[in-house]
């Protein structure tokens, strides 16, 4: 926070100059045009001025805030120097030449002018609270409380001063003191905006439960304005409330104005958040806004698609090629959509037409290698990507994804030799990006097991919420858990969810973010029956919300086998299906795709290993322990006798037996996963002893692995 700017009233001076008259009305007319906002006209006029008497104080001055304004830090340093140069009295320009100097980092020397302003006007509030901001900066806080003391004396009706004072004296442990400069604070304006500085400043010092009241006041206040409920949503998320921060981010999209800046503001949050449904409403305003611009409506198709509203999202896609009929991103989005719902041909077609667009979209190139089998007769596709993987000008990001895909085409091939050396160079180029220290996450596997032992569970055995609807498929990624899903999903009684992120928004909350979080392990430790209940009640509606009226959902996001803890506490006797597959096949499945974020262990061979051992550690543990339902199904146990397996799965579920479950590759669903093409095939057993292959290049992840190979 800083108070500047003209600092005095702008008015025209005498001068004794011969043109001075004519200096004074370009002058005004410089004036009327910097208070109207029209800073370019204003900046012209200054300039006429100068011209005509270079030594003008006032049009330094302003051309130099005009400047800073702008970004153009050095010019404006250059003009508020020269300003001083033929006025150094001006207690103004030292003030405003200062907030410069602390604006590029240069503290010193803006605390200098600082005092120099004081010293000519000891009365300057401006000056003495700018002092005092510049001071909390390098944290000289007794010096900061002097001189916002002394802002408090001359102005004692200036909340924000009293705020600040209070942020200080917090940070000197003065809790008491902070509490009455709050207080004094609220007295002069008691609105919705002070509770909101307030909440923000505790929030910083750490004040958890007293930032959340504050916001808690803020929020009941309202100000029926976008700015403050963007604001607080953002405090809330500081603070770990991601509840009330989605609350607030709504709030904020009611009363958002018709601006295209301050709602991709919101979208952004909203995307961050998950939350599907507000993002399409807001995409869909500003494709209102502008109807023809066509990111607009790609990004309207993504929402669309993230909420599962798969045949508008594709309309969106369609629309945008219609007004702009060479726009490669809208063909590669209309084709990663048309494979989810199994029409991999239109899908193949839609790929190629991004890659002649524009050769250097990768997930277009990926996107294509996913959705078929190749053969040696796909040359064309085949020669344009490798023309793309050594293509020097396109971005190590783009070029990593081409290799993965080359890697899964001469696969497809039966040229395992090459396609290992795709792989390889691609998880190399990965690997430069995430890193992974096995160390640091076989710690914390060991605090989760020991957090989640059997006397946790027996404790709170009636904290939660019991539902039969929630189905959760967890294993190592590239496990089988596409397949598993889509069996389960074609029973009529079942939705498929997906991989869904509900139960990690739930792991987010008793996490806490920001600054302020407490830790996952910790975090679980402090809930009470009464929070559990809580958090396990808006868990399940939001599963409810999904399921469309099904009695059963499924959960298949893999890495859930690390949230088994909480997902039993919020749901005691929650059904888990465990699946399970060959660890050199599993191992290797991970290595050969782009899994992302979250995945960093993913890159090396060595790291899988390190990973996959954990996993077994962990889901040894709970086996023990987990008061809930627990299938385990190994993938090739599955495949080789698929009738048995289904039936299987579906009795666990609790359901009764229904044929189309065999039947799962007619099922038209949306598979947003890896697996959107093999789940399509009435039986794919090609991904059985895969690992054969690739024999001669597994050395190394059989040592690692050990003693796991036989077990």
């Amino acid at each position: 926070m800083k108070r500047k700017s003209m600092g005095r009233k702008l008015s025209g001076k005498a001068s004794s100059h011969a043109n001075a008259q004519r200096v004074d009305e370009l002058y005004q007319q410089a004036v009327h045009a910097h208070q109207a906002g029209k800073l370019a006209r204003a900046e012209r006029f200054y300039q006429k001025v100068l011209k005509a008497n270079p030594k003008h104080p006032e049009s330094l001055q302003y051309l130099g805030l005009i400047a800073q304004q702008a970004g153009h830090l050095e010019r404006a340093t250059r003009y508020l120097r020269h300003a001083l140069d033929v006025s150094p009295q001006d207690p103004v320009a030292q003030n405003n030449l200062a907030n410069l100097l602390r604006e590029n980092g240069k503290f010193s020397e803006a605390i200098e002018r600082y005092r120099v302003a004081l010293k000519l006007a000891p009365d300057y509030v401006n000056a003495c609270f700018n002092l005092a901001m510049c001071l909390k900066k390098t944290k000289d806080f007794d010096g900061a409380m002097k001189a916002l003391k002394q802002v408090t004396d001359l102005a004692p009706g200036d909340s924000g001063a009293w705020i600040e004072l209070g942020a200080c004296q917090l940070r000197q442990a003065e809790e008491q003191a902070a509490e009455h400069s709050f207080s004094h604070a609220l007295d002069i304006q008691p609105k919705a905006d002070t509770w909101l500085h307030i909440a923000e400043v505790l929030a910083i010092n750490g004040f958890k439960e007293k930032a959340i009241t504050a916001a808690s006041q803020a929020f009941g206040i309202g100000a029926g304005d976008w700015a403050f409920y963007f604001a607080l949503g953002n405090l809330q998320m500081q603070l770990g409330d991601r509840a009330g921060a989605v609350v607030a981010y709504e709030k904020a999209l009611l009363v958002c104005p018709e601006s295209v800046a301050e709602l991709q503001q919101l979208a952004h949050v909203l995307s961050q958040l998950n939350r599907s449904r507000a993002l399409v409403a807001v995409w869909r305003r500003l494709v209102l806004l502008e109807p023809e611009n066509a990111d607009s409506h790609v990004a309207l198709g993504h929402a669309l698609d993230q909420h599962g509203q798969v045949a508008e999202a594709i309309t969106a896609f369609e629309h945008v090629l219609a007004i702009q009929p060479r726009h490669a991103q809208a063909y590669s989005s209309l084709g990663m959509v048309l494979s989810q719902t199994g029409e991999h041909e239109r899908a193949a077609i839609s790929f190629r037409k991004a890659l002649k667009l524009d050769p250097s979209l990768a997930e277009a190139g990926l996107g294509l290698a996913s959705c078929r089998r190749f053969s040696a007769e796909d040359r064309e596709d085949i020669g344009s990507l490798e023309a793309l993987a050594v293509n020097t000008q396109v971005p190590r990001e783009v070029q990593c994804s081409v290799q993965f895909a080359l890697g899964k085409i001469h696969d497809d091939l039966g040229a395992y030799a090459q396609a290992f050396g795709y792989y390889k160079v691609a998880n190399r180029q990965m690997g430069q990006i995430h890193k992974f220290d096995p160390e640091a996450h076989k710690d914390w596997v060991s605090q989760h097991i020991y957090t989640f032992d059997e006397n946790f569970f027996s404790q709170r055995a009636d904290w939660g919420q019991p539902s039969a609807l929630p189905i959760l498929i967890v294993g190592m990624p590239r496990s089988g858990t596409s397949l598993m899903e889509q069996i389960i999903a074609s029973h009529p009684q079942v939705h498929g969810g997906g991989e869904m992120a509900t139960l990690g928004e739930a792991v987010k909350e008793v996490s806490g973010e920001g600054t302020l979080a407490l830790g996952f392990h910790q975090g679980v430790l402090s809930l009470d029956q009464v929070a559990t209940a809580d958090l396990a009640r808006r868990y399940l509606k939001a599963l409810t919300n999904v399921a469309g009226g099904k009695s059963r959902l499924t959960d298949k996001l893999p890495g859930n086998f690390l949230n088994l803890g909480l997902a039993a506490l919020l749901v005691p006797g929650i059904k888990v299906i465990h699946c399970r597959r060959h660890p050199l096949d599993v191992c290797l499945s991970i290595y050969f795709q782009s899994l992302g974020f979250g995945n960093d262990y993913a890159c090396d061979l060595r790291h899988i290993a390190a990973y996959y051992r954990e996993y077994v550690r962990l889901m040894t543990h709970w086996r023990r322990v987990l008061p809930g339902e627990f299938l385990e199904l190994d993938y090739e146990v599955l495949v080789a006798d698929l009738d048995a397996g289904s039936k299987q799965l579906i009795a666990h579920c609790g359901l009764p037996w229904d044929e189309r479950c065999l039947r799962f590759y007619e099922n038209k669903r949306v598979v947003q996963t890896l697996s959107q093409w093999q789940v399509r095939q009435p039986v794919y057993t090609r991904s059985v002893e895969r690992w054969k292959n690739y024999e001669g290049f597994l050395d190394e992840l059989k040592h690692e692995l050990g003693e796991l190979l036989t077990t």
